[in-house]
């Protein structure tokens, strides 16, 4: 678990991002058991947030490409029985295995030093 929680501790700390979660669960794909990692957050409808959410999709995507299969998608509570346009929330999994147990790791640190190297010159 610390990897995830450190993985969403630099989500969090990306300027736009209200709130950040995170968790595992397990999957069950083809007959065998495997866990997933995941890191929800909200944005703050901003130019801000905007930027994050392009730059974690990049940066995310970009590790996911060189360090194993992850996934960004969007969710959200039904808005006509909430508070409509404040529902949208972002998930981030990350596949655990046996061969790949510290994938979480690597992409958390790439994410902290892609943010440290480049997200100075994206943010508004």
């Amino acid at each position: 678990m610390k990897h995830i929680e450190t993985l969403r501790n630099v989500i969090a700390s990306f300027e736009g991002v209200r709130w950040a979660t995170f968790g595992t669960r397990e999957d069950h794909d083809g007959g065998s058991r495997r866990q997933i990692a995941w890191v929800k957050f909200q944005l703050e409808k901003s130019e801000n947030g905007w930027r994050s959410l392009e730059f974690l999709t990049w940066c995310l995507q970009d590790a996911s490409r060189d360090h194993g299969a992850a996934v960004l998608f969007p969710v959200t509570a039904p808005p006509v029985l909430n508070e409509p346009g404040e529902c949208i929330c972002f998930v981030f999994e990350v596949p655990i295995t046996e061969e790949h147990h510290d994938r979480v790791g690597i992409l958390a640190t790439h994410l902290a030093q892609t943010k440290e190297e480049d997200w100075p010159q994206c943010r508004a």
